[in-house]
């Protein structure tokens, strides 16, 4: 017999992946360039708790805001912040593989959840 998830697990599941979609839809919607979308999409990616997020997609989601912020270390980060100095020196093309990772993740997590697969 399976047993019911948590309903507070889920309750911030469902919380997480509304803001994983809010964040594919500004990468689709948004005006701006692939960085600027992606600049725009990590507010709501930073409302995600990687913590109720099943295990895979998790590691998947980290190595992604680290990449995302992989410059925090460099003067300019302290100028403008971790995001930003990424983005700056980021090459389009791995902005363009890190929009397509996300949308990746974002599609295995709502799969996941309409599933009823933790």
């Amino acid at each position: 017999m399976a047993t019911r998830p948590d309903p507070e697990l889920m309750a911030a599941r469902l919380y997480a992946a509304e803001k994983l979609g809010e964040a594919i839809q500004t990468l689709a919607l948004h005006p701006a360039g692939i960085k600027g979308r992606l600049r725009a999409a990590a507010l709501p990616l930073a409302a995600v708790n990687p913590m109720v997020l099943p295990m895979g997609i998790r590691r998947q989601f980290k190595q992604l805001v680290r990449e995302m912020t992989s410059k925090s270390k460099t003067l300019r980060a302290k100028e403008l912040g971790a995001l930003s100095a990424t983005l700056y020196r980021m090459h389009e093309s791995t902005a363009v593989r890190i929009a397509t990772r996300l949308y990746s993740i974002e599609g295995e997590f709502a799969s996941r959840l309409r599933d009823g697969r933790r």
